[in-house]
């Protein structure tokens, strides 16, 4: 195995952030699996965390909070990407 999907998230836009923080966890416990492993862990994202943001966006995670919508769901989606980017940061 080279690379773990994840695919999978709770899309409800009446939720705050706490109600998330299951599948944050999730998300942190794959990234200590695929370090153990040297397996890639690839995520998907949302429109939401990059709506502030004027022009194309990049194909990298936009490390500033303030272009997500305000909705738990996109911050939620914004935190998914930055433990991502801190676990890829520290590995490579």
């Amino acid at each position: 195995m080279t690379h773990v999907i994840h695919n999978a998230w709770t899309v409800d836009f009446n939720l705050p952030l706490r109600a998330f923080e299951p599948q944050i966890a999730g998300v942190r416990r794959l990234v200590d699996l695929c370090a153990v492993q040297s397996v890639k862990l690839l995520v998907t994202s949302s429109i939401g965390v990059a709506r502030g943001w004027q022009g194309p966006v990049p194909e990298a995670p936009l490390r500033d909070v303030n272009f997500a919508m305000l909705s738990g769901y996109s911050a939620s989606k914004y935190v998914l990407e930055e433990v991502r980017a801190v676990a890829f940061d520290f590995w490579c």
